[in-house]
């Protein structure tokens, strides 16, 4: 994923897809629960999955925009999303297509229900089943694996995103760091009153490069950590350019 930054505006938005276009009446009546903040004290205002939508529909928000539905909170991803991240994506999704097989989605950028104010788009899931068992977004105990991809969002992607995947027990979190080169694997989420949403994962390991990781619901399957990052520039052939450089 990339960057996000708290969008402090008076209406939410969601895609394009949603229940019927609202008018403002409807918005204006449909309000969220409010929360107050200690730090501020003002009142926020929370979403819920049904109004992120109905403000979409109602055009409040540019399409252009890229954003997630988290904890009654409309965040913006404000980073563009460079070659080097969304290459990893494509890269990445083939490579666990081919590791899980038969019974499982892999979905890309698409959102997942975490509950009726949480719908984040993480980079990579892997859901168990296929697209007719689903008439909505997939929900935490159909995710067999969430992977995000990180350049310039480490610390949102293995604190808030990692927290907030924890708290819906998701059981196998992968954070592909393309800055580090390589691979953090979380698993076991718990309760830890100081995490941002309550919880975190007891487990956590690194793997370089060279390292290969079995996800938890493909036992049989290894990836080698190097297949999920894009080359390094030496090696770089077909591989993704950064902007001034050509492919000899």
């Amino acid at each position: 994923m990339s960057a996000t930054d708290v969008i402090e505006r008076e209406q939410p938005v969601g895609s394009a897809e949603g229940p019927p276009k609202a008018e403002s009446s409807e918005l204006k009546d449909s309000v969220g629960p409010e929360t107050m903040d200690a730090a501020s004290g003002y009142f926020r205002r929370r979403w819920t999955r049904k109004e992120f939508y109905m403000a979409a529909e109602a055009g409040i928000f540019k399409s252009s925009e890229r954003l997630e539905l988290i904890n009654g909170e409309v965040y913006e991803q404000v980073s563009p999303q460079s070659s080097l991240h969304a290459w990893s994506i494509l890269i990445s999704a083939e490579v666990l297509r081919r590791t899980f097989g038969p019974g499982y989605m892999v979905r890309e950028e698409k959102p997942i229900l975490i509950s009726d104010e949480s719908e984040p788009e993480p980079d990579i899931a892997v859901v168990k089943g296929s697209p007719g068992d689903f008439q909505d977004h997939p929900r935490p105990e159909s995710l067999a694996l969430v992977m995000e991809v990180s350049e310039s969002s480490l610390a949102v992607d293995t604190r808030f995103k990692s927290s907030l995947y924890a708290s819906e027990g998701i059981p196998d979190y992968w954070v592909l760091n393309l800055k580090q080169r390589n691979l953090e694997v979380r698993r076991e989420p718990y309760p830890n009153p100081e995490a941002p949403f309550g919880y975190s994962y007891k487990q956590i390991h690194i793997y370089t490069e060279s390292d290969r990781v079995t996800p938890l619901f493909a036992p049989e399957g290894e990836i080698q950590v190097k297949d999920l990052l894009p080359p390094l520039p030496e090696e770089a052939g077909s591989g993704p350019q950064t902007e001034g450089t050509e492919s000899e």
